[in-house]
């Protein structure tokens, strides 16, 4: 049997399946499949199966669960991996070309505010903080970043739900490129933090909604970060780290002790929906 591991997606319907990159075959959108893959596929059990660099999402319709199906679909999965020829793909795009230049990962200020601000106002927790949330336009700075740099501008997403981490998964997954994040350079306040310790928290996992996060080829970087410091709202924003090669589809954090730690998309949420 074709080694396989199963991880979650934001999306209870998807599951991601972490496959060698040798064993797979071309990247893109699956329309047959071969076995009893194919069959649930033609017959909407799936309703979507797309192939990545180095994994296999596949989407079950809203009327199925993984907890029924998760097994079968497994066995299946190894069992159509072993006809490479039976499956038949619309390739995607190189996307991977578009970030061949790309270094600089900028963030327009710090993470957690919005999320840590909900939690603390529901009053489950007996925790104070002098804290509010980040709910903004962040239109003056986007216009100021695409301004002063936007020949360097790649990609830009507002990390809302799931915060900075499932935003930037969702980009190294997409992409195949490495997001590296130094640990020292993300700006977290001190009691956002503290909550975070405190409650088994990932300040990279929490909400925000007034930052952005963008990614800026590596010779216009400093002057994007400069654009962004000359505008109202943006004297915080800063590089938290690159795009690189490896590690592929997935990203890591460079600890302040010398160390390095994988984040993963958020599964599940601290917080209940409210908008």
């Amino acid at each position: 049997m074709i080694p396989i591991h199963a991880t979650a997606t934001a999306n209870p319907q998807q599951v991601r399946w972490v496959i060698a990159a040798d064993r797979l075959p071309a990247r893109g959108a699956v329309r047959e499949a071969p076995g009893r893959l194919g069959t649930w596929l033609d017959c909407g059990v799936i309703d979507e199966m797309v192939v990545g660099a180095s994994d296999v999402l596949i989407t079950l319709r809203a009327d199925n669960s993984w907890r029924d199906l998760g097994d079968d679909v497994r066995e299946a999965l190894c069992d159509a991996l072993l006809d490479p020829a039976g499956w038949r793909v619309d390739v995607a795009p190189d996307n991977a070309a578009k970030l061949a230049e790309i270094a600089g990962e900028l963030l327009s200020g710090p993470i957690g505010d919005h999320g840590i601000t909900i939690l603390l106002a529901r009053g489950d927790l007996d925790l104070e903080a002098d804290l509010r949330s980040d709910t903004r336009s962040v239109f003056p700075l986007v216009q100021a970043l695409v301004h002063h740099a936007g020949a360097g501008v790649r990609w830009m997403r507002d990390p809302t739900r799931g915060g900075v981490a499932t935003s930037l998964n969702e980009l190294a997954r997409d992409s195949a490129y490495g997001i590296v994040l130094f640990e020292e350079k993300l700006p977290v306040r001190d009691s956002v933090r503290g909550a975070c310790e405190l409650l088994g928290l990932d300040p990279l996992h929490i909400a925000n909604e007034g930052q952005f996060l963008a990614i800026v080829s590596s010779d216009l970087a400093e002057c994007a970060l400069e654009a962004l410091h000359a505008t109202p709202g943006g004297e915080q924003a800063v590089l938290i780290g690159e795009v690189r090669q490896q590690p592929a589809s997935a990203v890591l954090v460079t600890t302040l002790y010398g160390g390095s730690r994988l984040v993963d998309m958020l599964v599940g949420d601290p917080l209940p929906r409210i908008c």
